[in-house]
């Protein structure tokens, strides 16, 4: 997700500037929200211990049942923030100068 925020950002040269700022404006929501998902995985739901013998992180099975609404909140955000974002980028390829 982090990478395709990236290729997005760089494409914004091509923008109007009143484009790239609207898109600029979901790219940083959408970086919020991967922030908090990234940070949720990080200190609630990875199990203190560290890693299995075959190098995945061991998970907090009850973090996961107790985070499990907060969790499909921001899936439903970050799903909404991608639509947003490619209903921009497509809006913009077809703006009348």
């Amino acid at each position: 997700m982090r990478i395709v925020l990236r290729s997005v950002q760089n494409a914004l040269t091509a923008l109007t500037e009143r484009e790239a700022e609207d898109i600029k404006g979901l790219i940083q929501r959408c970086r919020s929200e991967v922030l908090e998902l990234d940070m949720l995985v990080s200190y609630h739901l990875q199990a203190a211990s560290g890693y299995n013998n075959d190098g995945r992180p061991k998970v907090n099975t009850l973090g996961w049942l107790s985070k499990s609404g907060k969790l499909s909140r921001i899936r439903e955000r970050l799903r909404d923030r991608r639509e947003n974002l490619v209903a921009a980028l497509v809006g913009s390829l077809f703006t009348i100068s």
